[in-house]
């Protein structure tokens, strides 16, 4: 298993992360709405439900999924910074949660319980192998549970902005696990039957950073900056999805006996 990025990379990425953090469903955040409209179709509404994140800091997601269901939610990341930005982000809402500081590919992860949902957002596209990834979160699943798994797509016109933007960043991502024909293979060497997967949000302009700046990529901010303008107000242009111009990918599995 080759991990695309590190502990020290995560650490230093949760260490100046600006807390209170959590998602809501609001009209100016047409992006973040649609995941959480797929969170919220494919979470069963029962008592006592036991969620858990993999990759869960800094809990943002896992706070609205803490409201919007009243269930038992669990956080697990590897990042020791990451794990305290988490317990201190829950304290600040007013939310309990548990944390586990552990390491996906870890032998500790063996002794913990099983859930009826376990979901990860921006997370299997930072490994080469993804079979196993997979493989490493049903172990907390439940027969018969749900298995929600998210991630960015720098694909076409995505990718070809990232490239120029922040390539760095864009090669800490594994492009292959947003073509959605590969997921056909993991679905049958694991058992998963499929609930939903497709492309969701529609092009999303402020989803890039610009860390090369010279004058071809300063127009392009401009022009992004004017799309934005365009997809905020015409949210039909949202429902216009697919591998070349959507920002995120969503796939909802049942995992098989």
């Amino acid at each position: 298993m080759r991990r695309l990025t590190e502990k020290e990379y995560w650490d230093s990425y949760w260490n100046d992360f600006k807390l209170p953090v959590e998602h809501k469903k609001s009209s100016g955040n047409l992006y973040i709405n649609e995941i959480l409209d797929t969170l919220s179709r494919h979470i069963p509404s029962e008592k006592e439900l036991r969620v858990l994140e993999i990759g869960g800091a800094p809990g943002q997601y896992l706070a609205y999924i803490a409201r919007e269901f009243d269930c038992r939610v669990t956080s697990l990341d590897y990042s020791s910074t990451g794990c305290e930005a988490t317990r201190h982000n829950f304290e600040l809402l007013g939310l309990e949660a548990e944390v586990i500081e552990a390491d996906l590919f870890g032998e500790e992860i063996n002794r913990f319980t099983s859930y009826d949902v376990v979901y990860s957002l921006g997370f299997v596209e930072h490994f080469d192998d993804i079979t196993d990834v997979v493989k490493r979160h049903l172990r907390f699943l439940k027969d018969d549970g749900v298995l929600i798994i998210g991630f960015p797509n720098f694909l076409g016109v995505n990718g070809w902005i990232m490239k120029r933007f922040d390539k760095q960043t864009l090669d800490r991502h594994n492009l292959k696990v947003m073509e959605l024909s590969m997921w056909d293979i993991i679905e049958r060497n694991l058992r998963l039957i499929p609930l939903f997967k497709g492309y969701i949000g529609g092009f999303e302009p402020k989803m890039f950073r610009m860390n090369r700046k010279n004058l071809i990529n300063s127009a392009i901010r401009i022009l992004l900056k004017v799309c934005r303008l365009f997809t905020d107000r015409w949210r039909l242009l949202r429902k216009i999805n697919g591998r070349f111009l959507s920002g995120y990918v969503m796939l909802v599995y049942r995992k098989g006996g």
